[in-house]
C-alpha cells in the first residue's frame, strides 16, 4: 500500500517525482510508505517535534539549494492536487556560501510577507544559511535553532 499525507493514494502522479520509487519500495517491504518532497517532510517534522508542534497554521520556507515551501493550515500540511504545493519554480537555485543578489532577497522577503499575510500563521520556519537569514528576518525576530543542531544548521 502507498500512503501520502495519511491517505491511500490510488494513482501514481508523475509531478510528485517520488511516487514511482515509493511504489517500488512498497512492493518490497511490508509497511506503509509515505512519499513527500523535502519541504513537506521538513514541515511534518517541525509539526510533530519542532517549532510548529503547537501551531494550527504554519509556513516552512527552505532557502537552500532550490528554494521551496510548505504550508500547514487547520493542522494539515497542504499537498496540492499533484503533490507539488509549495514549489517555487521562479526562484533560482542558491549555491551554499554564494552571495545572493539584493533583488532576489527582496523577492524572497516579499514572498514570505505575502504568504504570511495570506495564511496568518502562528509559526514561520525559515531554513537558510545565516547571512541570508539575517537579511530576510524582520528586526526583532528571534531565530530558533533546531534541537540537536550543533551550529543551528541541519
Amino acid at each position: 500500500m502507498l500512503f501520502g499525507d495519511d491517505e491511500l493514494v490510488n494513482q501514481v502522479v508523475p509531478a510528485a517525482g517520488l511516487m514511482p520509487a515509493a511504489l517500488e519500495l512498497a512492493e518490497v517491504i511490508d509497511a506503509p510508505v509515505v512519499a513527500l518532497n523535502r519541504a513537506h517532510a521538513a514541515l511534518r517534522g517541525e509539526s510533530e517535534h519542532g517549532a510548529a508542534a503547537e501551531a494550527t497554521d504554519a509556513i516552512y520556507l527552505s532557502l537552500r539549494g532550490t528554494p521551496t515551501a510548505a504550508v500547514k493550515t487547520a493542522s494539515r500540511i497542504v499537498s496540492g492536487a499533484r503533490g507539488s504545493a509549495g514549489a517555487l519554480a521562479d526562484f533560482p537555485a542558491l549555491e551554499p556560501g554564494a552571495a545572493v543578489p539584493e533583488e532576489a532577497i527582496e523577492e524572497m522577503a516579499g514572498l514570505l510577507s505575502d504568504l504570511a499575510a495570506f495564511l496568518d500563521p502562528g509559526v514561520i520556519v525559515l531554513d537558510a544559511e545565516d547571512p541570508l537569514l539575517s537579511k530576510i528576518l524582520p528586526e526583532g525576530a528571534i531565530p530558533h535553532h533546531r534541537v540537536g543542531d550543533v551550529d543551528g544548521r541541519s
